[in-house]
């Protein structure tokens, strides 16, 4: 991830973050296989650390007693950073 892409998610502003997701293939020819392109809409609520790999927390759901949906994005597997 480039540092322009990383500054955005440290922004607070409404995003669309590119990302690559796995893919699971089943009795399939090897060289078809890649992750899939994905994006994900929301504010980061956080960067954090596990097993010394960053990740962002992408709220894409907030609720009144502080609880919602979310996405935790790999930061490596990030590609592109668009605010809205």
């Amino acid at each position: 991830m480039n540092k322009r892409n990383k500054s955005r998610l440290e922004s607070g502003n409404l995003l669309r973050i590119f990302w690559l997701d796995i893919e699971g293939y089943i009795n399939a020819d090897f060289n078809k296989a890649k992750p899939a392109q994905t994006y994900t809409v929301g504010h980061v609520h956080c960067i954090k650390k596990i097993h010394n790999i960053e990740y962002a927390v992408v709220v894409t759901s907030a609720y009144e007693d502080q609880t919602g949906d979310c996405t935790a994005i790999p930061l490596g597997c990030i590609y592109q950073v668009d605010c809205l």
